[in-house]
């Protein structure tokens, strides 16, 4: 496409709109019949047929020094970590909130099933919140589970009939 040229314009909707404007302005079209600003936008990205309901976990890089946030200590060798640096950072203060706002109200939102067995993924209350756990192991005599979180690290045993089945949505 020797013949085309395609800028990029990154920002807010506002600025972006005031961007065009200028250009428009400066090149017009009366001047300028072949000069198309409209939006050249890709193809929509085809969702999975399947969505994988297991967490991705993310790693360190080998040999890089990396900012860390220690969120939770199980003991002195068995610790887990956040990294702030991390573009999906940016993204947990939400989830929080659409968890507590979905999860605060149990209403039609079921238990996880009995017996339950290790790896399902699930919404666990804690501390005034509700956030996304893994099943480890299930104790059947006491209906508890032994959960560990996913984004926040640490582990807790509760009774199965306070988690909750996460919504896929």
């Amino acid at each position: 496409m020797e013949t085309h040229q395609i800028y990029s314009v990154e920002g807010g909707r506002d600025n972006i709109n005031k961007c065009m404007r200028m250009l428009r302005r400066r090149f017009p079209a009366d001047r300028f019949p072949d000069l198309n600003l409209q939006p050249v936008l890709p193809p929509p990205i085809p969702l999975p047929a399947h969505y994988d309901a297991k967490p991705t976990q993310l790693m360190l890089p080998e040999g890089v020094r990396c900012e860390v946030v220690v969120c939770s200590i199980v003991d002195a060798g068995h610790f887990f970590v956040q990294q702030p640096t991390h573009p999906s950072f940016e993204s947990l203060h939400r989830l929080n909130f659409y968890m507590l706002a979905v999860y605060n109200t149990a209403i039609g939102i079921p238990e996880l099933p009995r017996p339950c067995g290790p790896g399902l993924l699930c919404a666990a209350p804690a501390n005034c919140g509700w956030y996304r756990a893994v099943t480890i192991s299930y104790y059947e005599e006491h209906d508890e589970v032994l959960i560990r979180f996913i984004d926040y690290g640490g582990y807790s045993r509760l009774p199965r009939c306070d988690l909750r089945q996460i919504r896929t949505d």
